[in-house]
């Protein structure tokens, strides 16, 4: 897994993107929490329905956070 970062307006984040998320799998997040510092950690998905968070970390749709202008 590749995790990019992305830094706009001196602000770092750390961005995952996956098609879905695998049931039962931590593949997906396991690299965004070895990261060790605190800066902002995301994974974008075209297909996910569950919970708006993994172990912390926001899930959000690639067409919601598309649309999305305040980020």
């Amino acid at each position: 897994m590749n995790v990019q970062n992305a830094r706009r307006n001196g602000q770092v984040t750390y961005i995952q993107v996956t098609y879905r998320i695998p049931e039962n799998s931590t593949r997906e997040t396991d690299n965004l929490l070895h990261i060790r510092d605190n800066y902002e950690k995301l994974l974008i998905t075209q297909n996910y329905f569950g919970n708006p968070d993994i172990d912390g970390i926001p899930v959000i749709n690639i067409i919601d956070w598309l649309v999305n202008e305040n980020d």
